[in-house]
């Protein structure tokens, strides 16, 4: 009789938290955690040029010192990880040289957790639909890593 007590009792906690997280099944899933470390440490502000970068934070900037303008260009630069986890890469700013070579000063590094579930959607204007996949972007807008040119490796810094 308490055996079946208890295993009732997980069954129920175990329903309890699907249908709390969405019907999904995201904290069942070692993936997910293994997102959720890679978005708070490796994902943020990357960059790459910290001189230019610095120039164009300044209030009057027109070109860079070295003569050059610099562009920006909303990329979907994405990474495979494993099955579920991917990472993209966005809001590029760059300038190009004489020699029509891109050099990037910047980028946002984020990503994307594919989750599966049953998520009951839409509205009453539109009507309802069911939704079994998806996507969880994330990023830590607080991390900036800075580019060390002597080791080729970036270096997590402050603002």
């Amino acid at each position: 009789m308490k055996m079946s007590y208890s295993i009732l009792s997980i069954i129920g906690i175990l329903v309890v938290v699907v249908m709390f997280s969405g019907c999904g099944f995201r904290y069942f899933d070692p993936q997910y955690y293994e997102f959720k470390g890679l978005a708070e440490k490796e994902s943020g502000f990357y960059i790459v040029e910290a001189e230019f970068f610095d120039e164009f934070q300044q209030e009057n900037f027109k070109n860079l010192s070295n003569g050059y303008r610099v562009k920006s260009e909303e990329i979907t630069d994405m990474t495979i990880i494993n099955s579920r986890i991917c990472e993209y890469r966005f809001s590029m700013l760059y300038f190009i040289d004489s020699s029509n070579k891109k050099h990037i000063i910047s980028y946002y590094r984020v990503f994307r957790y594919k989750e599966h579930g049953l998520w009951l959607r839409g509205d009453e204007g539109r009507g309802f639909w069911w939704q079994n996949t998806q996507n969880i972007d994330h990023t830590s807008w607080n991390n900036v890593f800075y580019y060390n040119k002597e080791n080729g490796s970036f270096i997590k810094g402050e603002w």
